[in-house]
């Protein structure tokens, strides 16, 4: 079993008069069955994330968000049932939530324990339980299961990662390269803006590399498509990062873009366009115990690339009680069921392999009888 858990948290700067957002960060679980026999009816009971060394005693709390097996969501909570596992085979949980605070986790320890169906814990099929720093969910293949980019490796400085784990269990050695230095220029034109990113040969075989850029544009642009320079065999993975620390009450941004790819020559052409938001985001529709949501997809973006994700709470609970209800979607309609009648809050995301689009656009409503 191998446990990814993510290095930095996003949430709220508890030194500062402004409220920053609360960021969804993930813990996952790759589970990959070493034996010749079918590993039957298994089931993850978890632990939530607990802090046990808080240096500055301030009050922090952990939400769960939503809960996935193999990228289909389940009821979120703590306890995932996998199910059968085949022969060699693999299984991935991923656990989303958010934190009240932002934060770095320095270290993450487990305790496990294996219990038979006849509740005996001395027949452990556990063969080995390993920890790994995430630096990002990504998706290298085709099968839309998330793969595990990692830092295994102790960094002096900046933390990069070294290692990619793919959802079928396979652990490829991935070469960072950290052109933060390096300044990329925009040029502007029709309303589109493009980078070049000329980063030359940096393999003389086929292989994983990580590039780290300073992102040239701030939030209030996207990127649209990415184009290398020349094919590779895996998806390429893009995205932009953004952090602000306040020193004295002076805010002071980093912004970066990062890109993940497979190998020799690593040339390509970004395309930015103004950031937007899905419009007309309402509910559409309603019966006894579901509501219908329809939107427009945001400007500026070829609805094609755009996917959303949509997340529910009770109209009269606070900001942190937001639950998944569904990612990835890619119509411009999504029907909630199994609701009872009362009032709902839904947020709605738009994003491309890229990232967020924007932040989120939100419209309240509940089933027939009381809108």
């Amino acid at each position: 079993m191998d446990y990814f858990y993510q290095r930095d948290i996003e949430g709220d700067d508890p030194f500062t008069e402004q409220i920053e957002p609360a960021v969804p960060f993930v813990l996952g679980v790759l589970i990959n069955n070493v034996g010749q026999g079918v590993a039957q009816n298994l089931g993850i009971l978890s632990g939530q994330p607990q802090i046990v060394n808080n240096e500055k005693a301030l009050l922090v709390t952990f939400k769960l968000l939503g809960t996935s097996v193999q990228n289909s969501t389940v009821l979120p909570t703590f306890e995932a049932l996998v199910g059968d596992i085949p022969a060699n085979k693999t299984r991935t949980v991923v656990f989303e939530l958010v934190s009240s605070l932002q934060g770095t986790m320095s270290n993450f320890n487990i305790t496990y324990k294996y219990i038979t169906p006849l509740g005996d814990q001395r027949l452990s099929q556990v063969d080995s339980v390993v920890i790994h720093e995430l630096t990002r969910l990504v998706h290298v293949d085709q099968d839309n299961i998330p793969d595990w980019l990692t830092n295994d490796i102790p960094d002096i400085g900046t933390p990069l990662p070294d290692h990619l784990y793919t959802s079928d269990g396979t652990r490829f050695t991935v070469t960072p390269y950290n052109f933060a230095n390096t300044t990329l220029i925009p040029v502007y034109s029709a309303g589109t803006t493009t980078v070049n990113i000329p980063a030359g040969k940096l393999r003389s075989t086929p292989g994983w590399v990580y590039l780290m850029f300073t992102d040239p544009l701030d939030t209030s642009y996207v990127v649209s498509t990415i184009t290398p320079s020349s094919p590779s065999p895996f998806r390429l993975n893009v995205w932009r990062t953004s952090s602000t620390k306040y020193i004295s009450n002076v805010a002071h941004t980093t912004r970066l873009l990062h890109i993940l790819d497979y190998n020799t020559a690593f040339n390509y052409t970004l395309r930015y366009v103004s950031a937007g938001d899905p419009t007309n985001f309402t509910v559409s529709g309603s019966g006894l115990d579901f509501v219908t949501l329809t939107w427009n997809p945001p400007l500026n973006v070829d609805p094609a690339t755009v996917r959303y994700k949509l997340m529910i709470k009770k109209a009269d609970d606070d900001d942190l009680t937001y639950l998944l209800v569904q990612q990835d979607i890619t119509s411009t309609s999504y029907t909630v069921n199994g609701l009872v009648p009362i009032l709902y809050d839904f947020r709605l995301f738009a994003g491309t392999e890229v990232g967020y689009l924007s932040s989120f656009v939100t419209t309240s409503g509940g089933p027939r009888g009381i809108l």
